[in-house]
């Protein structure tokens, strides 16, 4: 279970957070393009920065999440706008069938053992034509092994592990720009001076709650120290640093998805 206060879950108040943050909002404009007027579902919508952006276009939108202080802070950015939060729990989804234009699930799939009772549970709130738009790492390229993420996937598990449930598939791949591949580039060199502090990797028989309060406290720290050393553009990337390929798979640093009821 993913806690509040981890490296795993981004703050729009810390500047550590910055490059990690804009990567995952880009998937956020990108939705916009589906979702004018629309209602929509958000499934793990956290502290609300990725539904504001959703909200200056759609229709109405419910938002979800199992965080009580995740919802308070959302509900508290976003007390003008028309959405409804609630906390709860998915797997199910307690609302009615057929009532949804698009569902919205960024980076949260991966958190699934078992994906398949929450897509079905997607496609049954869907209207017929309606839209699943998902974000996941991908996992060619993660970096190290995260503790919170019980599975990941590359394009062709994704793909089986939708496909049965949505016709239509339509894959893109978030790419960074140079800027934001400096900043991966020390990223990487520091999680490898990590890595080679346990060559036999001892960590992983740790047990999993353990695993993720020290890769938490390794994020974070690790976060910090980028910052600093690469301020001059760690702070100045944003959403538009990032970019969608569409059919563009290989080596991008997270899989969306596009798929039809």
């Amino acid at each position: 279970m993913i806690k509040w206060i981890t490296a795993e879950r981004t703050s729009s108040t810390l500047s550590s957070d910055n490059v990690i943050r804009q990567r995952q909002l880009a998937a956020y404009y990108e939705a916009c393009n589906y979702v004018e007027g629309k209602t929509v579902l958000e499934l793990g919508c956290g502290e609300g920065s990725g539904t504001a952006i959703l909200a200056s276009r759609a229709g109405e939108i419910t938002a979800i999440d199992y965080s009580d202080k995740a919802i308070r802070a959302a509900s508290n950015m976003l007390a003008s706008k028309d959405v409804r939060f609630q906390v709860k729990q998915v797997p199910p989804i307690d609302i009615e069938s057929d009532c949804f234009d698009i569902v919205v699930m960024f980076q949260m799939i991966e958190h699934f053992s078992d994906t398949d009772p929450m897509i079905k549970e997607i496609a049954r709130v869907l209207k017929k034509g309606g839209r699943l738009l998902l974000s996941t790492v991908n996992k060619e390229e993660s970096l190290s092994d995260n503790p919170f993420h019980l599975r990941e996937y590359n394009r062709e598990e994704l793909e089986n592990a939708l496909k049965s449930h949505f016709p239509r598939l339509e894959f893109f791949g978030l790419y960074g720009d140079e800027k934001h591949d400096q900043y991966l580039e020390k990223n990487r060199s520091r999680v490898g001076k990590i890595m080679k502090l346990d060559p036999f990797n001892i960590s992983s028989k740790l047990p999993r709650r353990l695993r993720q309060v020290l890769y938490s406290a390794a994020n974070r720290m690790m976060r910090i120290s980028l910052r600093y050393s690469t301020r001059d553009f760690c702070d100045d990337i944003t959403h538009g640093n990032f970019v969608l390929r569409k059919d563009d798979t290989a080596g991008c640093l997270d899989l969306f998805v596009v798929c039809v009821k």
